[in-house]
């Protein structure tokens, strides 16, 4: 999937705005990876493509989900 956002988006926002694209519990939270690493929700998505842009100028994120409260 492909999006076009902007750069002063800070990624909590990004990751909501996923999160009412997909079908999933309430008790499940997302991550965003981005080289397997990590990224922050408070970091500005403009930030992370400036450290993290591919050669082709695109920024490559994965999308991680796991149960909330311990619940496996």
């Amino acid at each position: 999937m492909k999006y076009l956002i902007p750069k002063e988006f800070k990624v909590c926002s990004f990751i909501s705005n996923i999160r009412r694209s997909m079908t999933l519990n309430k008790d499940v939270a997302i991550y965003l990876f981005v080289q397997n690493k990590l990224i922050k929700s408070d970091q500005v998505i403009g930030d992370v493509y400036n450290k993290h842009k591919d050669e082709d100028n695109f920024l490559y994120m994965e999308v991680g989900d796991l149960p909330s409260y311990g619940q496996f």
